[in-house]
Formats: structure tokens, sequence, C-alpha cells
């Protein structure tokens, strides 16, 4: 993938439902204000740097993706020779793997197999490619062309960010039920927005692996999310290993010199001492064991332990697990007594949700594997 400094793309950065305004404001603080909020994401146009910050630096995007110049079939012989007229070799070498994954909406071109059939064979003769089904094994190596037909326009979009962003690489252990790395983000960022100042201390009291205490750290502390990881873009064509490590170099200082909360500790605890375990091995791997305390122990039991005005953040049991565990009924009792904890975020679905009421107000609704959840705030 070569360019001039001036040249630019239409990039779709996906994120889970409910979490786009979110990811707009966090391009808009790098500077970036040709973004749009779609269901599920935000478009935005940027040159290279700005595909290599998206993926190496964002808290709440899952997947980026390269938008190709769209075009209307309202037959197979117009979609064939749409996608011939594609830059894809400027991204991919010939011989590369490929997945193509479609979806058909309200067009002529509805049936999802035969559309992906036809673009299929025009990858394989027109670009050299080697299309790998979905019934295949998925190959890490392998690029993800996504074909969206609606209304009779044809919409590719080639994935350059490689494996979901919420694999940061840190986590070597998880819980029943551990959230993933961007949902945790996403609860931090939305309770950084009802916050006054920056928090000092952050407590989980159901911490299980530990992925909140490592997001809330990850995010004060300045550290990037993806710095440890690869990405797809770094097998395109033309791509320059040393510009991009230049790149990661400058960007890993600038986070860090702006790093909204550099002394912040966190407190993770929970009931369960196997859980804990997995949060120190996460937190070992993170190299942010330092700035952790880890205490076993109901919320009730730990509290006294935690200091003044600390941020609360925490996604209790809800489901079937709300009847393994009294957590959100501690809570609210150790909220009583303890007035100066704020601001406090929780993440609840289903029995959870009933048990808690409306009155706290939603500051995002969102899915949880599945389930639909929402953040409620408790206190700000």
């Amino acid at each position: 993938m070569t360019q001039s400094s001036a040249t630019t793309y239409l990039y779709y950065a996906q994120t889970g439902l409910g979490v786009e305004a979110l990811a707009q404001r966090e391009v808009e603080a790098w500077g970036v204000s040709s973004s749009r909020v779609l269901s599920g994401g935000l478009e935005v146009r940027g040159n290279q740097e700005l595909m290599w910050r998206l993926c190496l630096s964002s808290r709440l995007i899952e997947s980026v993706r390269i938008r190709l110049k769209a075009f209307v079939a309202r037959d197979f012989a117009a979609l064939k020779e749409g996608v011939r007229r594609l830059p894809l070799s400027a991204f991919l070498e010939k011989g590369a793997s490929i997945q193509v994954r479609v979806l058909c909406k309200k067009s002529r071109l509805w049936h999802s197999g035969a559309v992906e059939q036809r673009v299929g064979e025009v990858l394989a003769e027109r670009f050299g490619l080697v299309c790998v089904g979905d019934d295949s094994p998925k190959e890490e190596s392998s690029f993800v062309l996504f074909v969206r037909v609606a209304e009779d326009e044809v919409q590719l979009s080639l994935e350059v960010s490689g494996p979901r962003l919420h694999r940061r690489g840190y986590r070597r252990h998880t819980e029943r039920a551990s959230l993933r790395e961007t949902l945790a983000a996403a609860l931090i960022a939305s309770a950084a927005g009802e916050a006054d100042s920056a928090p000092e201390v952050l407590w989980d009291p159901c911490a299980g692996a530990g992925t909140i205490p490592l997001e809330a750290l990850l995010w004060g502390h300045g550290r990037l999310s993806g710095a440890e990881r690869e990405f797809a873009f770094e097998r395109f064509r033309g791509f320059s290993s040393d510009a991009f490590a230049a790149f990661r170099a400058r960007l890993i200082e600038e986070v860090k010199r702006a790093a909204p909360a550099p002394a912040l500790r966190v407190i993770a605890s929970d009931s369960s001492a196997g859980a804990l375990a997995s949060a120190q091995e996460n937190l070992q791997s993170a190299e942010l064991l330092a700035s952790a305390q880890l205490i076993p122990g109901s919320i009730e039991e730990v509290a006294s332990q935690v200091p003044q005005g600390a941020w609360v953040v925490t996604n209790p049991p809800y489901g079937k697990r709300l009847a393994e565990s009294q957590a959100l009924t501690q809570l609210k009792m150790v909220l009583k007594a303890r007035p100066d904890l704020r601001p406090v975020v929780v993440l609840v679905g289903e029995g959870a949700r009933r048990a808690l009421g409306s009155e706290p107000r939603a500051i995002l609704r969102t899915k949880n594997g599945g389930v639909s959840v929402s953040a409620r705030l408790l206190r700000s």
C-alpha cells in the first residue's frame, strides 16, 4: 500500500452497537473532524497514518476497513465488471488468501451465496487471489473482503486491522462472563464523561480477570491499546515496516505525554480467589501490576480499604449469574455509607437491570455476548 502524503481513503471503523458516539469523540480528540456516525460504526476519511492510528490507539473500535469505490449492479455481469475495476492489486499481492463475506438487502442481487461466488471468480481471475470459504479453517493470514449489496448499490470494504481489535494481547486468562476489552474501555470512557476530574483510584469490586482495571490503566497511563499486536495492513503490497515503526514510536510518546491520569491506581477485588489470580497474571502480562492492588473478599469486606473519592466501575453478575451473587445488593448498601465514591458506573442486564430499577440513568446501551445491557450511572 503505497501512497503520497496527500492520498486519503475512506475508512469504516466498526464498533459495538451503542458505542458509536463514544468512538466518534475518541477520534475527534485526535483532531479528526470528518467522521460520520453510522449504526455499528463510523466512517472517517484520512491518510495512511490515520489507518495506523485507528488500529494502534483506539480503545473502542472493533475493526477497521478501507471502503473501495461503490457501484451499482442489477445483474451479475455488472457485479463482476464493477469488482474488476476496483484497485485491489494496490493492496494485495497475487496468491494472498482472502475470505469474502456478503450481505444482501433489498436488491435484485439478493442471493448472498451467488454474489460470493461471482466476486470470488473475479478475485481469482483478475487479481490472482485465493478465496477461502467460511467452512474452511480460519487463517490468521487471510484477508477479509466485506461485500454489502443494498438497494442495488455494491460496497466492498477490505479489512485492514486483522483479528478483532479487542484482542490487545495482554489477556492470557479469562473468567466466566469476562468482558470484551472494548466494552470495558467503553465503560471507562462513559465514566470519564460524567466526572469532573481524572481519577486517582478506580475500584472494580467484581473484577473477575481484571479487564476493567486493565483498560483503566491503559487509558489513564497513556498506553497504546494495540502496541503489542500485528495488523493485516502489515501484509499489504508496498507496506513500509520502517515508516510504520517510526510512526508507532512517535505515537507511543504522544499518547504517553497526553495521559489523562498518569498517577492512576486501581483496586481489583472479587469474592473468587481464582478470578483474582487470573487478574494478577493479566496485569503482570501487561506490565501494570505495580499500579494495582488485588484484594480478595466481598464488596462489603473490601469497601473499608477503598480510599475517599475513588471511581467505581464494575460488571456485577446478571442473568443466570445473578442468583449466585449478592454483589449488586452489597454495592448499593456500600454506596449508602460511602457518598464520597463517585462516579459509579455499573453494567447491568437481564435480572440485574430489573433488580436495580429504572431510576439510575443509562449512559450507554449496547450488547454483551448477544445480551442487551446498559451502563447505569448510580452516582455522578
